[in-house]
């Protein structure tokens, strides 16, 4: 095994130039200071000490210092809005009609995240949310094992079919789906226009620990790269762009407009019955960092965007519903709450 090599962040300027939108009942989070504050010293070492102590001088430390790095750049604030998200989210569970009347002027595209299209049922009941409350719902095919760069394109491609049809969209990402839409407007700021609001659920926008810690060591990056492109046929990039290096690069050169109305969902779960609950303890035993399973709640707030968080959402149960006894949240409702989120807050920065 070689040696773990030391990323330290870069400081991104971007430095948000007009003015910040503000409501009483809505405070702006930003970062207090750029770059990193070292940890503070422990008093005494307990046994989960012992053992990440153990685990970090077998494997390295990958990510450590990495989770969460946006919140020590100097980025775009972020507006908390999780409050207003749980209320809508009560009331369209009851079957209130909690979108505005606008809603029905988009269409609204979405993108599945990484391996997405070899899950049945994989972001279906969110779909069906949406045409149930009389929405015009189309499913972007990219490849779910194509690197951002190529799933980027497509969705320019889509974005531009629906405007040539005379209407603006509304783009929903799950996980990685997330990444390749805030790319496809990075990367095509003259896209602006045709979009309307951005719904970004569990995205790893900032990076992923796991992705990170796979291609960190030579064996273990062989084995993922192998198993991106023979198993699932697809480019082993797919991962790479979820590391948090390769994050942070991207986002320095090419950073998501703060214009535009968009609503990143970050979560959390500490269930033992979740299908990636495996992760999630790797992650809080080898950092001391909650995750969904796969995602930092940290590294999902995209810089400028409104945010909700979620404690008892794990990876898999915002896409495919599962037993009350598993997840109390409603794929369906939660996305349509979502997508009033976006279509009721404006940008933090206008």
């Amino acid at each position: 095994m070689t040696a773990p090599v030391s990323l330290r962040t870069p400081t991104l300027q971007n430095p948000p130039s007009a003015v910040t939108a503000r409501r009483a009942d809505a405070p702006l989070s930003r970062p207090a200071s750029d770059g990193f504050d070292a940890p503070a010293p422990r008093k005494s070492l307990g046994v989960i000490d012992i053992v990440r102590g153990g685990i970090n001088a077998i494997f390295g430390r990958d990510s450590t210092g990495q989770i969460g790095w946006m919140e020590k750049a100097n980025l775009p604030p972020t507006r908390d809005i999780t409050s207003d998200f749980r209320d809508t989210y009560a009331q369209a569970q009851i079957g209130a009609n909690v979108l505005p009347p606008e809603a029905k002027d988009y269409v609204y595209l979405t993108v599945d995240g990484l391996t997405g299209e070899n899950w049945p049922g994989y972001m279906e009941a969110n779909r069906e949310g949406l045409r149930d409350r009389g929405l015009d719902v189309r499913e972007i095919k990219v490849d779910t094992e194509a690197s951002t760069l190529t799933n980027a394109e497509t969705i320019r491609k889509a974005i531009e079919s629906v405007k040539a049809e005379g209407k603006q969209v509304v783009l929903i990402g799950h996980s990685k789906g997330g990444n390749d839409i805030t790319a496809a407007i990075a990367l095509h700021p003259e896209l602006k226009d045709s979009v309307r609001a951005v719904v970004a659920m569990q995205s790893p926008y900032g990076g992923a620990p796991l992705a990170t810690d796979l291609r960190s060591d030579p064996i273990t990056k062989l084995g993922v790269d192998a198993l991106a492109k023979y198993f699932f046929n697809g480019d082993p990039n797919c991962v790479r762009d979820l590391t948090y290096e390769w994050r942070q690069q991207f986002i320095k050169d090419h950073p998501y407009p703060t214009d535009i109305p968009t609503v990143s969902l970050g979560s959390s779960s500490d269930s033992q019955l979740s299908l990636v609950a495996g992760p999630a303890d790797y992650t809080k035993l080898r950092y001391g960092e909650k995750t969904d399973g796969l995602v930092s709640p940290k590294d999902a707030k995209i810089p400028g965007s409104n945010t909700v968080t979620l404690p008892d959402l794990d990876h898999v149960n915002s896409t495919i519903p599962n037993l009350p006894q598993l997840s109390h949240w409603d794929p369906g409702d939660l996305t349509v709450s979502l997508v009033a989120m976006a279509l009721k807050y404006p940008p933090v920065v206008q």
